[in-house]
């Protein structure tokens, strides 16, 4: 191969070569990001929602657990909100040994609650943990 074949092809082999190594590279940076944002997302069960959340509760003995909020804290100000404040009530079946429970906020039980999203859990009457919740309150 003369000089000249090897300076004609190799810039677009070279081309060639680096893109798909730079593509590959942005592929494997897009996967590993994914990968680490979703670490423990399956085990994330935080309910989203407004000043209402419906949850789904197993059934102790045949009836339903008594329900506390606890560990509320304001996304944005991190201010501590008073579980007292959410109220439950049975909404319907859940399914076998499960009931569907309305986790609400109630601001009239409270003065000068803040706007903000706050974040915390259900637990029942042992403290075993039912799930995480997210309550708009205050605005």
């Amino acid at each position: 191969m003369s000089d000249e074949e090897l300076v004609r092809l190799r810039p677009r082999d070279l081309a060639a070569v680096w893109s798909t190594a730079f593509g590959q590279l942005a592929r494997l940076w897009r996967s590993g990001l994914m990968a680490v944002l979703e670490i423990g997302s399956g085990e994330d069960r935080t309910i989203l929602s407004d000043e209402c959340n419906r949850i789904t509760v197993q059934r102790v003995g045949g009836r339903v657990p008594h329900l506390i909020a606890r560990n509320l804290v304001g996304q944005s100000f991190g201010r501590p909100l008073d579980g007292g404040v959410v109220t439950f009530h049975v909404a319907g079946s859940g399914g076998p040994g499960a009931v569907l429970v309305d986790c609400c906020v109630d601001e009239s039980l409270s003065q000068g609650i803040q706007g903000d999203i706050y974040r915390g859990e259900v637990v029942d009457e042992q403290g075993t943990p039912i799930t995480r919740i997210a309550l708009d309150a205050g605005s």
